[in-house]
């Protein structure tokens, strides 16, 4: 027997939102597949930033950038926020 019903799709408009919704969770999914490899790495370098995991992520940002500018002073490292606002005004 032999289909003769023509295959329907959505429209596409809802085929666009299916399609930003894929495309929102691939970036979900890579955006933490990168924060559990940055974590990984920093540990093994005994730094650890998941007791901060209440920073935002601008704020674990502004460390590792200082980490990787060399800072080793941890009392700046431990008030990123401060450190931010105090390179801008210097």
């Amino acid at each position: 027997m032999a289909c003769s019903k023509r295959a329907s799709f959505p429209p596409k408009p809802q085929r666009n939102l299916r399609d930003l919704t894929r495309y929102r969770v691939n970036l979900v999914q890579e955006r933490a597949r990168v924060a559990n490899r940055l974590q990984k790495v920093l540990e093994q370098a005994n730094i650890n930033l998941a007791s901060v995991a209440q920073m935002s992520w601008a704020s674990q940002g502004v460390v590792c950038s200082a980490i990787v500018g060399g800072e080793t002073d941890a009392s700046l490292l431990g008030r990123p926020g401060q450190r931010a606002v105090a390179q801008q005004d210097g």
